[in-house]
């Protein structure tokens, strides 16, 4: 009986730590960056993320195993609200260690669907650089961009006067664009795009 208080006691502690671990991702994903935040602190920032995602990862798999299992079971009861509100905390799950990650994240074939009904395909590497030749379908001049990590964000300039600025979470990759950088300072943006990968380059 003594064993198995201990057992369940270590187990709720586990957890408890897990909650908080990603409470604090959460904390540091939400929080406003400094425009003149030194590149030293961003190091950091990406180092911590890194160790954290380290020592969680045992925890956190067999938690996302079970979340699967449970997925799967009340999706075969037809509880499709409940599906969807595990496939949610999965999603919420796995946003910090996207966070973790540097520019590999947005590695992958990209179509990219903006408003107004505009079409790019983004080809992506792992090193963050991006080649973009079709548009709307078509073959267009190849262009080729880095992706820069700055101020606290990732952009990308093709040479057109256009800025873009990058995020991804699980459910795909969002391009935010603004017509230079004093636009995307003042958060004026131009069009949006969001994709689903394709296939990882």
């Amino acid at each position: 009986m003594h064993q198995f208080h201990s057992r369940h006691a270590f187990s709720v502690w586990k957890c408890l730590i897990f909650a908080f671990v990603l409470s604090l991702a959460s904390v540091f994903q939400g929080a406003a960056i400094a425009q003149d935040e030194p590149r030293e602190l961003s190091d950091l920032r990406q180092g911590y993320r890194k160790e954290v995602e380290f020592a969680t990862r045992s925890l956190r798999d067999r938690y996302m195993a079970k979340l699967e299992g449970l997925k799967r079971t009340l999706g075969a009861r037809s509880d499709f609200r409940g599906a969807l509100a595990v496939e949610q905390e999965i999603d919420r799950v796995k946003q910090p260690l996207l966070d973790a990650m540097g520019v590999e994240k947005f590695a992958g074939v990209w179509k990219l669907h903006y408003n107004g009904s505009e079409v790019r395909r983004y080809v992506i590497n792992t090193e963050g650089t991006v080649s973009f030749s079709e548009h709307n379908g078509a073959q267009i001049p190849p262009k080729s961009a880095k992706i820069v990590f700055r101020d606290g964000q990732y952009t990308l300039d093709l040479g057109f006067g256009e800025l873009e600025r990058l995020s991804i979470t699980p459910s795909g990759l969002t391009c935010e664009s603004f017509q230079g950088k004093e636009k995307m300072d003042a958060n004026v943006m131009l069009n949006k795009g969001v994709a689903q990968r394709e296939a990882t380059k």
